[in-house]
């Protein structure tokens, strides 16, 4: 019901998917370790980087419904460091746009090829990760409030969840 081209447009967002998990994995290891802000790991890499688990498996779920096979690409080394929290929020925030450009482009392409199945489910895909996309931008801009002295950092990883707007799961 969709044809090849599409079906390898949607294994690129299943993996640019996975590349996103890793980038933000790699990113709660350097809030743990090198940042000491131990809430904040542990508050956003289910609600963050788990949630792009959760993307790709949508997108592959929509494949199989589809009758397609997915193709999952490689994902990169994630050892890069930063100097500093609000770097790694910049980092991230990076990668949820890039994401969702690269939905759009997809959705673009859908349209151009007349799958209108394909692109609503992209569509609908798009504005459920729009409240993530949210979430970061608080993030960032409260992380860049909060400043990087230590004891203003304690107090942002205080308040953590006060900056997402999406549904918070995990064990907080």
């Amino acid at each position: 019901m969709i044809n090849e081209t599409v079906n390898s447009k949607l294994d690129f967002l299943v993996s640019e998917a996975f590349k996103c998990n890793r980038i933000l994995d790699r990113g709660m290891s350097l809030l743990n370790v090198q940042f000491r802000l131990l809430k904040t790991a542990k508050v956003l890499h289910p609600n963050f980087a788990h949630h792009f688990l959760e993307m790709a498996d949508f997108i592959s779920n929509f494949q199989g419904d589809m009758g397609m096979l997915t193709i999952y690409g490689d994902t990169p080394v994630a050892d890069y460091n930063v100097s500093n929290y609000i770097e790694l929020f910049e980092m991230f925030l990076d990668c949820f746009v890039k994401y969702k450009d690269e939905i759009e482009d997809v959705i673009d392409f859908c349209s151009s090829e007349k799958d209108h199945m394909t692109k609503s489910t992209l569509m609908k895909y798009l504005l459920d990760f729009k409240p993530y996309i949210v979430s970061i931008v608080n993030v960032l801009d409260a992380a860049k409030d909060y400043g990087t002295d230590a004891l203003n950092m304690r107090l942002f990883d205080d308040e953590i969840e006060a900056f997402l707007v999406i549904p918070i799961v995990g064990d907080n």
